[in-house]
């Protein structure tokens, strides 16, 4: 019988085996939200379409039941990983329609709609709108109520 040193170019058990688990171990990482500092946000969002927090649809509303309104938490400060991937609107809002850099009218959003959250920044959220990034006041959306339900504060 052969050596490892006397093989050519062969993989033993053990290497496929590291191989193996490092590649579940980055896996469990990525579904889990931990690598998503170092991803572009398209690959965010899928993410938190195959892992929703909870257990919930992404997608699906959360329930007003123990509303956040009068909350402690300043937005701005909150960990990144805290921020929910897709936020609803909570009334309905007129968007600006932009074609080659011009703005040619504006499309009526309704109440519930969802958007995925590419930014928070203090007491405004930037969203996805289609190929558009739209700057939105945080009181207009539920992003307080997801941001509460991902940290456990219920």
């Amino acid at each position: 019988m052969k050596t490892r040193d006397q093989r050519q170019g062969g993989v033993s058990f053990w290497d496929l085996l590291i191989l193996i688990l490092a590649g579940v171990l980055v896996y469990l990482l990525y579904i889990r939200g931990h690598l998503d500092k170092y991803l572009p946000v398209q690959y965010q969002y899928a993410a938190a379409a195959n892992a929703a927090p909870g257990g919930d649809d992404a997608s699906s509303p959360p329930s007003a039941a123990g509303s956040p309104a009068n909350s402690p938490i300043d937005l701005a400060r909150v960990e990144r990983r805290y921020w929910p991937k897709m936020i609803s609107l909570q009334r309905a809002m007129e968007f600006p329609v932009i074609i080659e850099g011009k703005e040619v009218g504006s499309v009526k959003v309704p109440e519930g709609r969802m958007f995925p959250l590419l930014e928070i920044r203090g007491k405004e959220v930037v969203i996805k709108n289609g190929e558009a990034r739209q700057t939105i006041a945080a009181g207009d959306t539920d992003v307080l109520l997801r941001v509460h339900q991902l940290m456990g504060r219920r």
